[in-house]
């Protein structure tokens, strides 16, 4: 019973200390795709899924869903709560990834306190990434892919293949252009895999000095679950779009792609966090231990998609540091033992829940944690010019210019856009139209008005198309904390 007791206790504090990390580097402020998430789920359930878009005022525009389900999944939460009540809920889904993540590693090191130092370490580095946003539900559901991938193959059992395969296509409908990694997940097993039947024939000197394979339980049902799951994307409305989107992305519009924020190329020498990653790599390479071929070829592989664009980066600090400790446990069987503590183990444990509650209240207290997200609509998005158009214009008649970092919250408003922040529904090869993205990012100012004659041109006082109104008098509507500016087309 006592032992009982002090496992609840234990779980408890380790939980709240997770909890209250999370709490303090998890992003607060609102994201672009929280808003479209909104605005598609409310044109999902009006329209139903008829793959064209309902947000621009660019009549014959196609729209792929990426969010499906979790789209409707917050839409009745937010018509409940607001907006607010969707960032608690990512809140508390990534807290849940995370209490994953430190049961994964204490199962793997047999070391409770190695286990939440390293699982507090991802949260606190980690955490800044995670935005209220798919991304944090979808990162969930890859872990637990992980999970169930590395069981498939050590322990050989059929629940592992069936749940495997559900994993997958609940990502396809929920976040589809992350889908492709749970595919790739499975290549450093089946790498395992083909490198030991290799060695069971012959030695590969090249390798055998620092790689080491593990057979696995039941080789068939691991193929066959591949397999299946290579095909499990087709159960969902998007046919072959979760294999090429990626492709499509890097080969046809890479440039423009990399010229929006989280999709820019990492600079490792500009992201500490990505740099110790690689170095903790470099010091495994190095040294004289063997590691198993599966973790070698996740970590080489997270390496190599974490460089490609700056949402990767998240990614790539969980699975890193997951695979180091895994490696340093199980692979090179390193130890590290506590000196027991002489104080009552109930009595610490009750102590630490008792200091994190205390702190948990000062924090909300003072920084009126969930706050951040009324404070971010009020003042760091145009809802003042919002308003106004809603309240003087004809604005679902009109055509209005707006910039890309707000063109989400317009859309979420209701007024027809001109750019937002889903970029393919402005690319042609995902619009069947033209390439407005472009247009957007590199025509000049006086082209652009030329070819789509806007009537309204809301923008922010440092871009080129305010210099251009300001230029040729354009006639200013309406100004909002010296930032936004909306000017009438009186050139027409």
């Amino acid at each position: 019973m006592k032992n009982k007791i002090s496992a609840i206790i234990e779980n408890i504090t380790m939980y709240s200390l997770i909890i209250y990390t999370n709490l303090l580097f998890i992003i607060k402020s609102t994201d672009s795709d929280i808003f479209f998430d909104i605005r598609s789920a409310k044109d999902l359930i009006e329209y139903g899924l008829d793959f064209k878009d309902h947000m621009s005022f660019i009549e014959g525009l196609k729209y792929t869903y990426h969010h499906l389900l979790y789209d409707l999944l917050i839409y009745p939460i937010y018509q409940l709560w607001g907006v607010q009540a969707i960032f608690i809920l990512m809140f508390i889904v990534s807290s849940i990834l995370f209490i994953v993540i430190y049961h994964f590693l204490k199962n793997k090191t047999n070391n409770k306190y190695i286990s939440i130092i390293v699982t507090l370490i991802i949260t606190g580095t980690s955490g800044c990434f995670l935005m209220p946003k798919a991304k944090v539900v979808s990162y969930l559901l890859l872990f637990l892919q992980f999970i169930v991938i590395n069981n498939l193959y050590t322990k050989g059992k059929i629940k592992y293949s069936i749940i495997s395969v559900l994993l997958s296509v609940l990502l396809v409908n929920l976040h589809y252009s992350l889908w492709i990694f749970i595919p790739v997940f499975y290549l450093p097993y089946l790498a395992q895999m083909i490198y030991s039947f290799i060695k069971s024939k012959t030695k590969i000197k090249l390798l055998d000095h620092k790689v080491f394979a593990e057979k696995c339980s039941n080789s068939k049902l691991f193929i066959i679950t591949f397999v299946i799951i290579l095909l499990s994307c087709f159960i969902s409305p998007y046919g072959f779009l979760p294999y090429t989107f990626m492709f499509d992305v890097k080969h046809y519009y890479y440039s423009v792609y990399t010229e929006i924020g989280e999709m820019g190329r990492v600079i490792l020498i500009d992201n500490k966090r990505a740099l110790i990653c690689f170095i903790y790599l470099i010091i495994l390479l190095l040294s004289k231990k063997k590691i198993s071929m599966s973790n070698l070829c996740y970590l080489l592989g997270l390496g190599l998609v974490g460089l490609m664009a700056r949402r990767n980066v998240s990614l790539l600090l969980v699975y890193y540091f997951v695979i180091i400790t895994w490696t340093l446990f199980e692979d090179f069987k390193f130890k590290f033992k506590f000196k027991k503590i002489r104080i009552n183990k109930i009595i610490f444990d009750v102590s630490m829940i008792t200091l994190l509650v205390i702190g948990f209240m000062i924090e909300a207290g003072h920084a009126n944690i969930f706050s951040n997200y009324i404070e971010t609509l009020e003042t760091s998005l145009p809802n003042e010019t919002a308003d106004y158009i809603i309240d003087n214009l004809d604005y679902k008649n009109a055509k209005i210019y707006n910039e890309l970092d707000y063109g989400s919250y317009f859309s979420y408003r209701g007024i027809p856009v001109f750019v937002d922040s889903r970029l393919e529904v402005y690319l042609k090869k995902f619009n069947g139209k033209e390439d407005i993205m472009i247009q957007y990012l590199h025509m000049e100012p006086e082209n652009l008005m030329n070819k789509y004659q806007f009537d309204y041109i809301s923008t922010e006082g440092s871009t080129k198309m305010y210099k251009y109104m300001i230029d040729n008098d354009y006639e200013l509507l309406y100004s909002e904390s010296d930032a936004y500016y909306l000017f009438k087309n009186n050139k027409k």
